[in-house]
This record gives structure tokens, sequence and C-alpha cells, in this order.
């Protein structure tokens, strides 16, 4: 005699019904459907591809940015874009902690990091 679930027990029961049931849903993609290429990135200076905690500017010579989703740290990233040393100012929002003047060479790129977030970031001039 077989019993409650034609023999098979309960897990072949539960087993038949999910092959029952995937043949009747059909494939998950279409047979003809070609596959689609993952999304490139947006240029990071493009429009819609700001990310909220990436700050940027440019003041004077330099192009900068810094990121505040680092629980303690900020780094600020600079780049001297003239022809002649200039001297970069960053001024943390901590008074703790003493403002950045930092001499960069022509064409010269760096990173400045503090405990803190920078308040002002400009162009002090020739160096």
């Amino acid at each position: 005699m077989r019993g409650r679930y034609g023999g098979r027990g309960p897990r072949g029961a539960a087993v038949a019904l999910a092959a029952v049931l995937l043949a009747a849903a059909g494939p998950a993609v279409p047979a003809d459907a070609a596959p689609s290429a993952p999304p490139k990135p947006a240029h990071p200076g493009a429009p819609g591809a700001a990310d909220p905690h990436v700050h940027r500017g440019v003041n004077g010579c330099f192009a900068w940015s810094w990121g505040d989703d680092w629980l303690w740290e900020a780094t600020v990233y600079f780049h001297n874009r003239c022809a002649q040393p200039h001297r970069l100012r960053i001024a943390w929002k901590s008074k703790a902690v003493r403002t950045s003047v930092i001499t960069v060479p022509a064409d010269g790129k760096g990173r400045e990091s503090r405990m803190t977030d920078p308040l002002e970031i400009y162009d002090a001039g020739r160096a």
C-alpha cells in the first residue's frame, strides 16, 4: 500500500512539486534575448556621476577633492595645475588641528589627511 505521498515520502513530494512549478514557469530569460553588457560607469565629471560623499572644487591653481564617507579621517587630494609651485592652505573644522600649508611643485599632486573634515581649501599664492 502506498502512503499519503504516493510512496515518495515528504521530501520526494516537495521535489516533485518544485519540478512541476519550475516546468510550468518556463525559462527566466527568453531564448532569443541577447545577453546585455553591464552598464558603463559614468565619467567622474559627467552629470549623474556625482557621489554625495565626495566634495570637489577648484581654487586658483588647485583642483581638490575629499570624501566624507570615512568615519574618523578625511583625506584631501589635490593637484597644482599651474606651471609654477604654489602653496595650498587647508583649514580644518576642528580648532585643535592646525591649518595645513603645503608647497606643491608645478603640476604636482598630493594628499593631506587629518582626523577632521576640511573647513576651507584655497590657493595661498606662489611659493
